[in-house]
């Protein structure tokens, strides 16, 4: 039986899968970039101009919608680009984003008005990182290791030795897959060589 199934660019129901709007993404014909204020707007079309699109932006404060227009975008020629000035924004207090994106002015055959064939987003307000906050403790150095708060490193290695009253080993970094039906040869397990080379997980330690 075979196990690549559901794996396509839309779920059985036809649905798009996060796939295809990556793929989406990735192909779109009118790529745009937001710097110093501005955004570039270039056409990736062969022989059409952008007019049949409209340019709206969005706004977004923490997720939330703030404010939202329209960008005055002249026809940028086929393979041509273009810079307009972002809109004036309203001052916002948290980390916000600007969304812009490229609809369909009418009807296609291939879709209707206001289907979106781009878009991009320029952040124009940054979260501001929280302060640290002092904890009033200071790593101790013993004979052959370090305590600081409820851990005992090594002094040498830096390794985690104890945590609270608990003995450890590590941390450590352990990454591992279960191999796939193409690491295994597919129907051709002599070919398997990837999986017979594939190392078993590591086990995990006693305490």
């Amino acid at each position: 039986m075979a196990t690549f199934v559901i794996d396509g660019l839309v779920f059985p129901n036809r649905t798009p899968s996060p796939g295809l709007l990556e793929f989406k993404k990735v192909i779109e014909p009118v790529v745009m970039n937001g710097a110093d204020g501005s955004l570039v707007i270039e056409n990736h079309y062969d022989f059409v101009t952008t007019a049949h699109l409209i340019f709206r932006w969005t706004l977004e404060s923490e997720g939330e919608p703030v404010a939202d227009g329209l960008l005055a975008v002249p026809p940028v020629g086929a393979g041509q680009r273009h810079e307009v000035a972002l809109p004036k924004l309203p001052r916002t207090d948290a980390e916000s984003w600007l969304t812009v994106q490229a609809v369909l002015v009418a009807d296609e055959p291939w879709a209707a008005a206001g289907h979106e064939v781009a878009w991009t987003q320029v952040q124009v307000r940054r979260r501001d990182p929280p302060e640290p906050t002092p904890t009033g403790r200071r790593p101790q150095l013993r004979s052959d290791h370090i305590v600081f708060g409820p851990g005992v490193f090594d002094a040498a290695r830096g390794e985690l030795r104890r945590l609270g009253g608990l003995e450890v080993s590590g941390p450590r970094l352990d990454l591992w897959r279960a191999p796939t039906d193409n690491d295994r040869g597919g129907e051709h397990p002599r070919r398997g060589l990837v999986a017979r080379q594939w190392p078993a997980p590591a086990a995990a330690p006693d305490h």
